[in-house]
């Protein structure tokens, strides 16, 4: 796993001949970048044929630790234990809100201006409340 690895690794970071990647040296310090880790991924889910979450790549982010994520992955028992935590856990809250599309005859959201949105209730400065004022009767006008 370790070699597959350092050869798809070595192809992202454009290493030539197929340098050898030392297995604990960061990706990250070795000149990845986070569309190179994208690219990483997308190799990985096709090599694979199966999407892995595009978080893998930041969160281990060494030859070994990715080696010994995709093993534990693959495991039998390890994809009963991510099906079960899966449905165990409540929807992501990253996904987006679901709201109303604003159209060109609708009202622009009011902005809300109150104290009680404010994290540890710091007063808005006067030269940012002017530039809100100014936003909101923009909004206003069209």
């Amino acid at each position: 796993m370790v070699q597959a690895l350092q050869t798809e690794v070595a192809k992202v970071l454009g290493l030539s001949n197929g340098g050898k990647v030392d297995p604990t040296a960061n990706f990250f310090d070795l000149g990845m970048d986070s569309l190179m880790a994208v690219e990483l991924k997308n190799r990985l889910d096709s090599h694979l044929e199966q999407p892995i979450a595009s978080t893998v790549i930041f969160e281990h982010s060494t030859l070994q630790a990715l080696a010994a994520h995709l093993v534990e992955r693959a495991s039998p028992t390890a994809a009963q234990q991510d099906s079960n935590q899966a449905s165990e856990e409540p929807s992501s809250p990253l996904e987006p809100e679901k709201t109303e599309p604003i159209t060109a005859n609708s009202d622009p959201p009011a902005l809300d201006n109150s104290k009680e949105h404010e994290e540890d209730n710091e007063e808005i400065s006067p030269d940012i409340q002017q530039e809100l004022t100014a936003l909101e009767s923009l909004l206003n006008r069209s």
